[in-house]
């Protein structure tokens, strides 16, 4: 009986000990997981959006401790435009792409409006030199379940709600082409003299791009695609403006010369059946922008016609170098953000004129011809007729007995800059 009695009171203590467990487990487990999920996460992985690979998500805390190792090759005005929490994205986004991680998981407690991505995104694009313009992503909302381990004897799932995006240019095999065209790019650098100025410098590695780099639009056709635009410029020699802009920025980089891009473009949305959103950004053109000797101006490298084919004084760069917002295409995207150029470095404009039928328009030329030495002149005009812009060159080539040469092309707020040059210096440009 007594032996009964002892078993019978050992079944009762667990049973009772093991309802308590339960108990305990319940209001500790949930209290643990609720301070876990209260807590800021984000979230990397590849393949089909944390499916078909381990993901890895981290805390805020833990993300902090992490180094973003190329983050030092890249500009950041449009970094510093961000607010604090959307630059906690921006440093996500940077490494995953270093990291090779495709999907990337915020956290709705770091970022409530996940509209925001594609801007933080494409922020990213243009300080970085290791990102092309042109993107390939999709984002939306998410909720993921991860795994939590509870005192090491048994896990439970804890929830993680937010957004995320999955960015195609990420992929690793295009970041190995990236390293090989960094690896290039300091090669270059290596080669620049050792007692030039930070002027200089831009100038040789700008007149790089113009010899050793081809322009070709059709090398890219299919507008779907991610290609390696930053290999193309580099490795390959022949691009278009993306990879030109992306080698420029990373070389003047690496020599110690602030540079970001600008572009304009516009970004094609497509919403999917199951909610996330589509995006594909189309980029019309990208150039640099550029601070020398703590001034700031616009480059841009892909306008070959533009750039003096021998070294000159007279013309460094050529009309496209270090050049005034009065001449860029169109105004870019975030515009605000830019510090205004009033004045190029090097070639300036020298009239503002508003057409081409202005009874001054010749005598104007003429005259900033005459303070170039009847060289060369620089002109921006706010309405421009072709055939009587032809009529007027030569009516200017007759009153000053040469044979001219002229480039005009659109810029910003539909106008019209035209360069015109001595024929004799045709040595000079193509």
């Amino acid at each position: 009986m007594r032996r009964f009695l002892c078993c019978l009171l050992i079944i009762v203590n667990c049973f009772c000990l093991s309802g308590c467990s339960e108990i305990i487990d319940t209001v500790w487990g949930n209290k643990f997981i609720e301070e876990i999920e209260a807590t800021p996460h984000l979230g990397f992985s590849n393949g089909t959006l944390f499916k078909d690979s381990e993901e890895n998500i981290l805390t805020l805390e833990q993300f902090g401790e992490k180094t973003i190792e190329y983050s030092s090759y890249r500009g950041s005005i449009h970094y510093d435009s961000l607010s604090a929490q959307e630059q906690i994205v921006y440093r996500a986004l940077e490494y995953a792409m270093e990291e090779g991680y495709t999907n990337i998981l915020v956290d709705d407690l770091i970022i409530e409006d996940g509209s925001r991505l594609p801007h933080i995104l494409c922020a990213l694009s243009l300080d970085s030199p290791l990102l092309e313009q042109n993107l390939r992503f999709e984002y939306g909302d998410f909720t993921s379940a991860y795994s939590v381990n509870m005192l090491n004897l048994y896990t439970r799932n804890a929830e993680f709600d937010g957004f995320y995006v999955t960015v195609n240019n990420f992929e690793s095999s295009f970041w190995e082409k990236k390293m090989q065209a960094l690896e290039k790019a300091n090669e270059i650098i290596a080669t620049l003299p050792t007692d030039i100025n930070a002027a200089q410098k831009a100038e040789e590695l700008f007149h790089y791009l113009a010899d050793k780099v081809t322009y070709d639009l059709n090398r890219y056709p299919d507008n779907s695609a991610v290609y390696p635009y930053l290999y193309d410029t580099l490795i390959g020699g022949t691009s278009h403006c993306d990879g030109y802009a992306n080698a420029l920025s990373l070389l003047y980089n690496l020599a110690g010369i602030n540079c970001v891009e600008k572009s304009f473009g516009s970004s094609a949305n497509t919403e999917t059946t199951d909610g996330p959103t589509e995006t594909i950004t189309d980029v019309g053109h990208t150039w640099n922008f550029v601070q020398i000797d703590n001034a700031w101006y616009n480059i841009d490298a892909s306008e070959e016609s533009l750039v003096p084919t021998t070294r000159s004084t007279e013309f460094h760069g050529g009309v496209l170098y270090c050049f005034d917002d009065n001449l860029q295409q169109k105004l870019p995207d975030y515009n605000e953000i830019y510090p205004p150029v009033k004045e190029g470095l090097y070639l300036k404009v020298d009239r503002h004129l508003s057409n081409v039928n202005n009874s001054d328009f010749v005598k104007q030329i003429k005259s900033a011809f005459s303070e170039h030495n009847n060289k060369w002149a620089l002109v921006l005009v706010d309405s421009v007729n072709a055939g009587q812009l032809d009529r007027k060159i030569q009516t200017l080539a007759n009153q000053m007995y040469l044979n001219l040469t002229y480039h005009s092309f659109s810029v910003n707020q539909n106008r019209t800059a035209i360069f015109v040059y001595n024929s004799n210096m045709n040595k000079f440009f193509k």
